[in-house]
């Protein structure tokens, strides 16, 4: 990595060392340079904020400040639209063709007919009801999810943008349900027995305590996916960002070997340590909120939490605005396109 990052401190709280397996990862996703600019101006994102505001404020005037709306959503929804485009759409064929271009009505119909997506931590629904909408087709449903105190939130703002904003989505979005790293039932009812395509999750994995984000990769995601997990090895994930621990008693699905993929937008380590300052000092706000629970995690950490749950395979560590990063992890199922490890890890910056 780059001698710049002497002004960057290394996490206190990184557990190592990780997997001589998780170091290759990282270091052959240096090699790659994965990337999502913002495709819109500045000027072009506070538009489109001033007139989603607008929609929500004229569509419910008596509900203004009952009415979730988080502009920060809005800033990274463009870069991701991006990131999904560039890197997951193209592994979907004609299903990923019939989403960003203009069919004829003549058109055959679909050998696909659109994946199943569940967002863990859906807050205003803003990232869901806008993928829907800029890939028409691609998400047959997007199942929202969240904290209990949460859901109320959830719902209005899922309904307030159908309604106002994107009232020509099709995707169908059913009632928000309750997911909960720090409590969380082996199979709970909603998950039912046809599994997910996609799980997708923002901004969330710095917010929980990291034990909470182990049981959301190791146990809820591949509950989700409807995945066989083998027993895990001993691995990265205890204490802090990450620690040594035994897990066993995992229950194989009868699911088959179908392409499944989990996508993780946020802030992350490498090597274990800040890759920004403006990383270091975030990760400095998040302890001094939460007694330390909170904290950027280590890429490594989670790289190896995935693979306990049967997502091998790291697709892409696509670079983002704002440092954050994208990472697209598969459990190498049929649908797979192309192989190995991919991604792009950045040398440590003081930016």
């Amino acid at each position: 990595m780059a001698s710049s990052s002497a002004a960057l401190r290394c996490a206190s709280l990184t557990a190592g060392p990780y997997l001589p397996e998780t170091r290759r990862i990282v270091a052959e996703a240096v090699a790659r340079n994965d990337s999502a600019a913002n495709p819109i101006t500045d000027d072009a994102i506070e538009q489109e904020v001033r007139r989603i505001k607008h929609a929500l404020d004229a569509a419910f005037p008596s509900q203004a400040e009952a009415v979730p709306f988080y502009e920060s959503a809005e800033w990274n929804k463009f870069p991701i639209a991006e990131a999904f485009r560039k890197f997951l759409l193209p592994s979907y064929g004609d299903l990923a063709v019939r989403a960003t271009a203009v069919v004829p009505s003549s058109a055959p119909p679909l050998s696909h007919r659109g994946l199943r997506a569940v967002e863990i931590g859906s807050g205003s629904g803003q990232h869901g009801m806008y993928l829907s909408s800029a890939f028409p087709g691609f998400f047959r449903e997007w199942q929202c999810t969240d904290i209990a105190p949460e859901l109320p939130t959830v719902a209005r703002g899922i309904t307030a943008l159908k309604a106002a904003v994107f009232p020509s989505v099709t995707t169908h979005f059913p009632a928000p349900c309750v997911l909960d790293g720090g409590a969380w039932s082996p199979r709970p009812a909603w998950v039912g027995g046809d599994p997910f395509d996609v799980v997708y999750t923002a901004n969330t994995l710095h917010i929980m305590p990291w034990s909470a984000a182990k049981t959301v990769l190791r146990e809820i995601v591949p509950t989700l996916l409807g995945l066989s997990t083998p027993p895990r090895s001993e691995s990265v994930g205890s204490a802090g960002r990450g620690g040594r621990e035994h897990d066993s008693d995992n229950k194989p699905s009868s699911m088959p070997p179908s392409m499944k993929r989990l996508v993780v937008y946020g802030p992350f380590n490498y090597h274990g340590c800040f890759t920004t300052a403006s990383n270091q000092r975030f990760d400095g706000w998040l302890q001094q909120r939460s007694a330390a629970l909170s904290g950027v995690r280590d890429v490594e950490a989670v790289i190896e939490a995935a693979a306990a749950a049967g997502l091998t395979q790291l697709e892409h560590d696509v670079a983002m605005p704002d440092n954050n990063r994208l990472l697209v992890f598969s459990n190498g199922g049929s649908a797979a396109v192309g192989g190995g490890v991919t991604g792009s890890a950045p040398p440590p910056t003081t930016s």
